[in-house]
């Protein structure tokens, strides 16, 4: 599977991916810990999701239950995944800040290539839907999953965007030691 992924990465121009050696046990906690609100608002459209299946708290009156429990889970869930794809994506910009290796930019990487496909598929997902529903007069039952994908479409987009930015700044090379733009600097201190 790694060598299916260099492969591809080498074919689309994208060189230093290290997928062959395993994160250490740092890289692994600092990606996990990274991951987590990501990770968080991914869950919350799930739980918003299975909400909409189970209660249908889109297309159908909640007269019946009390409170109305599923449709506010249903709306908090939906904002809290919003809201938390961005922290998330601003905790990634603020990890990418500090010395990112190798091995972790390229897990950041591929990260950042499934969740960018995940976001073009839901938009594309979603794009066909409203173009069918605009041909008749559409049923709640396809705006529910035309608003939940794209839901699913803006938070793994967001995402991406921050797992690209940790992939960059490990893999462009210009915080190394060795790196072209490091030697300039000390060249012209010089």
């Amino acid at each position: 599977m790694n060598t299916l992924i260099n492969r591809i990465a080498r074919r689309l121009g994208i060189r230093g991916l290290d997928l062959d050696t395993n994160l250490t046990i740092a890289d692994r906690d600092r990606m996990l810990r990274l991951s987590a609100l990501p990770s968080v608002a991914i869950t919350l459209l799930f739980v918003g999701l299975v909400m909409d299946i189970f209660f249908n708290t889109r297309t159908f009156d909640l007269q019946h239950l009390p409170d109305k429990w599923p449709t506010r889970i249903d709306n908090a869930s939906s904002d809290a995944a919003t809201l938390l794809s961005t922290i998330g994506t601003a905790v990634l910009f603020i990890g990418g800040a500090s010395r990112v290796s190798r091995q972790l930019a390229s897990w950041a990487a591929v990260f950042a290539g499934a969740l960018l496909i995940t976001a073009t598929a839901c938009a594309g997902f979603v794009i066909f839907t409203d173009l069918d529903t605009s041909a008749y007069s559409a049923s709640s039952y396809d705006r529910f999953y035309s608003v939940t994908w794209e839901q699913l479409a803006e938070v793994a987009g967001i995402s991406a965007i921050g797992y690209a930015f940790l992939a960059y700044r490990g893999l462009s090379g210009s915080h190394q030691p060795g790196s072209r733009i490091a030697e300039r600097r000390r060249r012209d201190a010089a």
